[in-house]
């Protein structure tokens, strides 16, 4: 891809930065009501618990609270987390090199559906494997969903991003492992790449690391 007129890299977290599993959660949820993982990913998409956490409509005591009822638990608020941010695993330090690489050429923007709970254990896993305490320590701007109030694939979620850091959709080049949340930003003529296990941000940019 010719990344000249790009000046913008828009990049997602799940699958782009950290490495994501959400079977994981779904499996350790349902170790907590007694039901199967298959049960808790299909009975997730019927309440709109998840949806509400990750655009900020409930608090992290609102959304245990839900949790627990919707696996029928009176787990602790550790083991809750803990089921919840199953799907959270490695974060390899050769991202995070890049991504102070390419800061000296682009500026570096976040944008990831997520939330405070999982937020907590990314920036838990970022520090054990790179120390930098934050992501904010590598953007130049970040944007969650949970504190913005929107979330991917909306389109609203991008013209969020692109208003409030004042950037045009053809100078920007977004980068997330969901065709879905790709065809969201191509509505506003942001360009798009689909990362995968073929195609992760070090092949992208194999050419900035040397």
């Amino acid at each position: 891809m010719n990344l000249s007129r790009i000046r913008h890299l828009l990049f997602d977290l799940g699958g782009v930065i950290i490495n994501l599993e959400v079977p994981r959660t779904h499996q350790a949820l349902g170790r907590l009501a007694g039901r199967e993982a298959a049960e808790i990913a299909r009975q997730s998409k019927a309440t709109d618990l998840f949806g509400r956490y990750e655009t900020g409509a409930c608090t992290d005591e609102e959304f245990r609270r839900g949790l627990r009822a919707f696996l029928g638990t009176d787990a602790p608020d550790a083991q809750l987390d803990a089921a919840w941010n199953a799907m959270l695993l490695d974060l390899p330090p050769a991202r995070v090199e890049l991504l102070r690489q390419l800061r000296g050429k682009y500026e570096l923007l976040l944008l990831s559906n997520t939330n405070d709970i999982h937020l907590r254990e990314v920036n838990a896993v970022l520090g054990r494997s790179t120390g930098v305490p934050v992501l904010e320590d590598l953007f130049d701007r970040t944007y969650y969903s949970q504190r913005i109030g929107l979330s991917k694939p909306g389109a609203a979620s991008f013209q969020y991003v692109l208003d409030h850091a004042g950037i045009r959709a053809e100078d920007t080049l977004f980068l997330d492992d969901s065709p879905e949340n790709l065809r969201g930003a191509q509505q506003l003529g942001i360009h798009t790449v689909l990362i995968g296990p073929t195609n992760t941000i070090l092949d992208l940019f194999a050419d900035a690391r040397t």
